[in-house]
């Protein structure tokens, strides 16, 4: 009788224990003073590589739940990884525009899966823009009071984006009632 290993062939399954495969590996590595870890650095790159698989295979299987959420865990965690790394200066304003910016390219990434829903594009753009005008803020590259001043001029032209976006959804579903007619080959 002999003992054969079969791997499991779900993709879930070999994640989980491949992450638990290098979380063991490493925790060893630790323990016998081989290699010596920080935890924290350690936990965002397990992260950021997480973020990336839930990513991908939402986009893949055109999941919107699993592509908006490992798309936000992998912007994020990707700028906790950089900041851990001494990447990018660790400042805790940042930590709030980052996470703006994270949420708005995960509606960005949901247009992208549905280009239908041009509302998608509203929070991203808003998420976006507030995360890069807080940065550019804290840079001393733009002033607030303008960035205050031109929001309260332009303002409406959010309200005609957001007509724009209800008219072209109507067009591209038909009205409800009524019948399309299909023409048979013959």
């Amino acid at each position: 009788m002999s003992l054969r290993l079969v791997l499991n062939r779900e993709p879930r399954i070999l994640i989980i224990g491949s992450l638990f495969i290098i979380l063991g590996a490493a925790l060893l590595l630790d323990r016998l003073d081989v290699m010596a870890f920080r935890w924290d650095k350690l936990f965002w790159i397990a992260a950021t590589i997480t973020g990336m698989f839930l990513t991908g295979d939402g986009l893949v299987r055109r999941k919107r739940g699993k592509t908006f959420w490992g798309s936000l865990l992998l912007f994020f965690s990707l700028f906790q990884t950089l900041t851990r790394f001494g990447a990018i200066e660790r400042y805790g304003f940042y930590t709030l525009p980052a996470l703006f910016i994270a949420f708005g390219i995960a509606f960005f990434l949901l247009y992208m899966l549905e280009p239908r829903e041009v509302t998608l594009l509203i929070p991203a753009l808003l998420l976006c823009g507030a995360g890069t005008v807080s940065l550019l803020w804290w840079w001393e590259i733009v002033d607030l009071y303008e960035v205050r001043s031109a929001v309260r001029t332009y303002w409406p032209l959010a309200l005609v984006a957001i007509g724009l976006s209800i008219m072209v959804r109507r067009r591209s579903h038909p009205a409800p009632g009524v019948e399309q007619t299909k023409s048979l080959p013959g």
